[in-house]
């Protein structure tokens, strides 16, 4: 698994040091272990918070103003970073259904699509010929691979296109993510609930999406390879046989 190089930014930090924490269980427990109060008490405060902005918003005897959107867009957005966070160090176990990897990817197809369009560029999907069935957790699996596409509609550039295909073996699932094109980045422009969202939830989704990723592979005894040259791509790989790997849940 390759981490993503720094380049200043804080968000870059933290997806770095995810990345390199998220591949053993032993590492998920001793992260649990440090941010589990933390996040206990970023939630209470975040409760708070909403108590009074629905408080203000109830009361409020004229029209709010315009910045007061943009208020509640940022605590959605913190709200969401932590659920990644949570997501990403707390145990996971899985419920596994034995069927085709193409279930998944039809049902989500649309949803990634469209968070694509938004940001002028486009999600080719190209499904195998023929696969064979395996056992994941449909679930986990969403939550990984909403993220990732969420990230990379985000930071599409005008023009470019991203496909997604897999295949399956004797043994493993195999999902192939290829980005090519593209000449400028697409225009920052605020979204609805079911895009990719506005600047404020783009940067909370951003820096957690290939750990995230990268932990549903770990739950799936998977790996995850990845690279931004020349383009991002990545290959994510996992058994397709889970039930006598699982013996007890990941941590």
């Amino acid at each position: 698994m390759r981490p993503l190089p720094h380049e200043g930014t804080a968000e870059r930090g933290l997806c770095c040091s995810l990345l390199r924490l998220v591949q053993s269980d032993c590492q998920i427990q001793q992260l649990r272990q440090e941010l589990s109060g933390f996040s206990h008490r970023c939630r209470n405060l975040l409760n708070g918070m909403k108590m009074s902005l629905y408080f203000m918003r109830r009361g409020a005897e004229q029209p709010l103003p315009q910045w007061w959107n943009g208020l509640e867009l940022n605590y959605r957005g913190i709200e969401e970073l932590l659920d990644q966070l949570q997501a990403i160090y707390r145990p996971i176990s899985l419920t596994l259904v034995r069927g085709a990897f193409r279930c998944l990817v039809q049902d989500r197809q649309r949803l990634w699509s469209d968070w694509f369009a938004s940001g002028c560029g486009t999600l080719e999907i190209v499904p195998p010929e023929q696969e064979s069935a395996g056992e994941f957790d449909p679930m986990c699996l969403t939550m990984g691979f909403d993220a990732l596409a969420r990230w990379r509609a985000s930071v599409v550039s005008a023009g470019q296109s991203a496909r997604l295909s897999w295949r399956t073996g004797d043994v493993q699932f195999e999902v192939s993510w290829h980005e090519s094109g593209g000449t400028a980045r697409a225009p920052i422009q605020p979204r609805g609930q079911t895009s990719p969202g506005s600047p404020s939830l783009w940067a909370a989704h951003q820096p957690l999406a290939l750990p995230l990723l990268a932990r549903v592979m770990t739950a799936h005894r998977g790996t995850m390879e990845w690279s931004r040259e020349p383009e991002f791509h990545a290959l994510l790989r996992w058994p397709l046989n889970q039930s006598d790997r699982l013996k007890t849940p990941s941590s």
